[in-house]
């Protein structure tokens, strides 16, 4: 059971572009674990890869290195 709550993406980028709602989090209600995602552009997107750290913690800490490796 988990809670979700679309934000606006926040970062140096933030004044050029649009306000939406771009950002997830998500909290699972019975440990209280949050996992927050904007890496993406599209809200659907950010919820898969939010789903995915939470659910399946190894592939969230490998989607955290090819992130570093990006940048």
């Amino acid at each position: 059971m988990s809670r979700l709550i679309p934000s606006a993406a926040a970062g140096p980028e933030e004044q050029n572009v649009q306000k939406s709602q771009q950002a997830v989090r998500i909290t699972h209600l019975p440990t209280g674990i949050v996992v927050t995602c904007q890496t993406e552009r599209s809200q659907l997107q950010n919820k898969a890869i939010a789903l995915k750290i939470l659910y399946f913690p190894d592939s969230g800490r490998e989607l955290q290195k090819q992130a570093e490796e990006r940048a």
